[in-house]
């Protein structure tokens, strides 16, 4: 059953005041979150980690900044580094643990046998936090990216179900073929014709992120992830946003730079 959204959402005709919708209400949940527990914050040379610190302006609590010292991210190790000395952060550099065999199936278990990946083996990673009761973490930002947009992707770009599996990154299945052409038939006969991006945009959030993401919110309980980058009205507002302000350019894009430099412009001087 569609609970939201129920129709097309507006382009935005004042992009700045959405980005600090999403300002807002990242802010409003880091704030509620720190009143209760000491929180450990994700913190890498990315895109949405740098909104979450620039979100943590102004709100009092016990933040600790981390970053996972694993080859291959050499570059969030130093820039994260970079970013706690020059804003005087609390920062904790954690190495990568790996899960022993029995480990990962009582993982795979928890999460129903439904995922794979990385997070089978390196989830114990996270378990260093334990001290502290809540790890903030920047999933959803890359949905005011367009995740799932392509360079010629426009309003009117066609859109099929064979398309939209291949967005996936899987490999073809046709059970998998099956179940993504019933979604985008349901989508259809309960919004109508819609933008193709904001099909893209919803097919990236229902049967992707929904589906991988939010398995991974029943394996991991100690300490409890929490992604205030998610939320109806933050992703409203980035749905909302004009086109050319999430197409990303040099790693990057308007909404995010409008987002940093509304609640902390000085982390901009650092390249993302």
């Amino acid at each position: 059953v569609r609970h939201w959204p129920r129709a097309d959402i507006p382009r935005s005709t004042d992009p700045e005041r959405s980005c600090a919708r999403i300002l807002a209400s990242t802010r409003n949940t880091m704030a509620a979150l720190a009143k209760s527990a000491p929180l450990s914050v994700a913190l890498t040379a990315g895109n949405e980690t740098r909104m979450l610190l620039a979100a943590r302006r102004g709100v009092v609590g016990d933040f600790c900044f981390v970053t996972v010292s694993a080859n291959g991210s050499e570059l969030d190790k130093v820039r994260a580094e970079e970013l706690a000395r020059k804003f005087d952060l609390p920062h904790r550099l954690i190495p990568v643990r790996l899960a022993a065999p029995e480990g990962q199936q009582e993982w795979q278990a928890r999460a129903a046998f439904s995922i794979g990946g990385p997070h089978v083996s390196t989830h114990p990673t996270i378990q260093q936090l334990r001290d502290r009761p809540y790890f903030i973490g920047g999933l959803g930002g890359e949905i005011g990216r367009g995740f799932f947009w392509r360079h010629a992707d426009t309003d009117h770009t066609p859109i099929n179900a064979e398309g939209l599996w291949a967005r996936m990154g899987m490999p073809p299945h046709p059970r998998g073929l099956a179940a993504v052409e019933r979604w985008l038939q349901d989508l259809r006969n309960d919004l109508g014709a819609l933008p193709s991006l904001l099909i893209l945009d919803l097919a990236y959030i229902e049967i992707r992120m929904g589906c991988w993401g939010f398995a991974l919110s029943y394996t991991n309980s100690d300490p409890t992830d929490i992604h205030p980058l998610i939320g109806r009205d933050s992703f409203a507002a980035m749905l909302s946003l004009p086109p050319e302000w999430r197409r990303m350019r040099d790693g990057t894009n308007l909404m995010i730079q409008s987002v940093i430099h509304q609640g902390w412009p000085e982390l901009l001087d650092l390249p993302i």
